[in-house]
């Protein structure tokens, strides 16, 4: 799954989630190269790391809006420790309740887009390899 950011709207919300549904669905029952298998497992969960720090928008108030950005952060810090390191870096010296009040919204979701992106370039070259070159 690639995101179209190119879209003069961006990206919808909503299909984006029912994409990720489907997309789910379809790696949990999936066989084949255990390798490939693992690299789009784990893009599914960074997209679905992704959609969850951006539902948090739909909540109502500041204060409810980052408790659950931050709960979506800390499993996506595990799995992406160089972001946490990035966040971190950000909000240095800052005096925040929540780490993602220092944080711009649209910069964690590049950043785990970009991942979830990098997995799925692993498992595109898995299942197919560039040509060999003739000697």
């Amino acid at each position: 799954m690639k995101i179209k950011i190119e879209e003069p709207e961006g990206i919808s919300f909503k299909e984006y989630g029912e994409d990720l549904v489907d997309l789910a669905d379809i790696t949990k029952n999936a066989t084949g190269d255990p390798k490939a298998l693992a690299a789009t497992k784990s893009a599914v969960e960074g997209h679905q790391l992704a959609l969850q720090f951006w539902q948090c928008d739909r909540v109502d108030g500041y204060e409810a809006l980052y408790q659950c950005r931050d709960k979506v952060l800390k499993r996506v810090f595990v799995k992406y420790p160089d972001i946490a390191a990035q966040a971190n870096a950000a909000v240095a010296g800052e005096k925040v309740s929540y780490i993602s009040a220092g944080l711009e919204k649209d910069s964690v979701l590049q950043a785990i887009w970009q991942k979830a992106i990098a997995d799925t370039d692993v498992a595109v070259q898995i299942v197919n390899p560039p040509p060999l070159q003739k000697k």
